[in-house]
């Protein structure tokens, strides 16, 4: 069965999503979702916006 390509692309870019949300709030450090969601907020301690923005996100998208 073939799956048409906008369809295909949809689930593609789900896929890529998840990973991403997955890569960022998953870690060996004490940050987790809860500290993603609030610096989404603009709420997050000064610790969780550093591990998030100048470890965790630069490696996700330079893995992209």
């Amino acid at each position: 069965m073939r799956t048409s390509t906008p369809a295909f692309f949809a689930m593609l870019t789900v896929a890529a999503v998840a990973a991403v949300v997955a890569a960022v709030t998953l870690g060996s450090g004490t940050v987790g979702p809860r500290d993603v969601i609030a610096l989404a907020q603009g709420t997050a301690d000064e610790t969780a916006r550093q591990v998030i923005l100048e470890l965790r996100l630069p490696r996700v998208l330079a893995a992209f």
